[in-house]
């Protein structure tokens, strides 16, 4: 099964949004991999390679290290925010 630690067993079903698949992995500990990940939304997206993969990554990196540092940090907070708080809140 899987760990109730640190808030993801609480956070898992809110990203998954699949009672049956959650239930499934949290009580099984079923391995899963990126591909079967990617229509729940856990991973934003899955590469042919790992070539791919790290160019994809590294893109990506270079992306956001051009934007502004605050501002990043400012999204990064108020998502993570979000994730566990209601709008009223």
């Amino acid at each position: 099964g899987l760990a109730a630690d640190v808030g993801g067993l609480q956070r898992f079903p809110k990203l998954v949004g699949n009672q049956s698949l959650v239930r499934e992995l949290v009580f099984s500990g079923r391995n899963f991999g990126a591909v079967e990940a990617l229509p729940f939304g856990l991973v934003s997206r899955v590469c042919p390679s790992r070539e791919d993969m790290l160019k994809d990554a590294l893109e990506l990196a270079r992306a956001i290290a051009a934007k502004s540092p605050v501002a990043v940090l400012g999204a990064k907070t108020l998502l993570n925010y979000s994730r566990d708080h209601t709008v009223d809140e």
